[in-house]
């Protein structure tokens, strides 16, 4: 009992800020958890994304149905792609129609576009030596009119998600800081409050580990209580994530999280705590 009375005196001398300092820490414990996710989850990220930028092989006017057979098999067994859809001419006409207006073709007086396979690539390519071994694999092949890859829209892609993932790790550093100043700050104030309390525990004998358990256990309790609303944010935003298609593993995110804010407020509490004490 005396350990809980004395923590909620601390707690009520750092006033209005506690509020302020839990808020911060569970947006630093969401975003903690975010960037944990998705660098964990990287490939994962990327190659969703990736999904998206179709690569395509057009095939000659004359090829024959053995050799479209034997380009088909060679694009299932090829490690790099996978193979999402034939395309046939009578197909792309439509859709070339349907974009661009059936009148195109009265000027063009005949449908100059070939059949294609349509894939997309197994994992995330960056590299432009794999995309020029892949078109170099079937170019020369019968049948084969061109090879077509998104290259640069891979290396763009591969850029932006990399930007993403350093402009959140740059706003979580200066937020990391503001929040653990905003815990020294408050740590501060409530020891000068502290004072009459700290004088009793004084004249009564109470070691000074003593004195600081009340600072350090309110510190563990709204670590927590930021802790466990991040994990539910965490949990509501992986849970919108995979409703769209991103399952997203959050193995040691949890306890990534929890480290963290636990290091942001022990680590601003002891030192502005001690510092408060020795001038006593």
């Amino acid at each position: 009992m005396f350990i809980l009375r004395e923590t909620w005196r601390v707690l009520s001398h750092m006033r209005g800020k506690l509020l302020l300092v839990v808020l911060l820490l569970t947006l630093s414990g969401v975003l903690v958890g975010l960037l944990t996710i998705l660098y964990y989850n990287s490939s994962v990220v990327h190659h969703s994304f990736q999904r998206h930028l179709q690569g395509e092989l057009f095939l000659q006017d004359d090829c024959t149905d053995l050799q479209r057979a034997d380009l088909e098999e060679r694009l299932q067994r090829d490690t790099l792609v996978t193979v999402d859809h034939f395309r046939s001419r009578e197909e792309a006409r439509e859709l070339f129609a349907a974009e661009f207006g059936d009148e195109i073709f009265q000027v063009l007086e005949e449908n100059p576009l070939p059949a294609s396979f349509l894939f997309h690539f197994r994992f995330p390519v960056v590299q432009d030596q794999m995309l020029e071994d892949l078109v170099s694999r079937y170019k020369e092949l019968p049948g084969v009119l061109s090879l077509r890859t998104p290259s640069r829209m891979l290396r763009l892609l591969h850029q932006r998600i990399t930007f993403v993932l350093q402009l959140i790790s740059a706003v979580l550093l200066v937020l990391l800081s503001g929040t653990t100043l905003l815990v020294m700050y408050s740590t501060r104030q409530a020891v000068s409050l502290y004072w009459p309390e700290i004088d009793t525990m004084l004249l009564m004998g109470a070691g000074r580990g003593r004195i600081r358990l009340p600072f350090l256990t309110g510190t563990l309790f709204y670590s927590l209580l930021a802790f466990g609303c991040a994990h539910l944010l965490i949990i509501m935003l992986t849970g919108l994530a995979s409703g769209l298609g991103y399952h997203l593993n959050r193995s040691y995110a949890n306890w990534v999280e929890l480290l963290v804010l636990l290091l942001i407020g022990f680590g601003g509490t002891l030192p502005a705590l001690n510092r408060g004490l020795k001038h006593k």
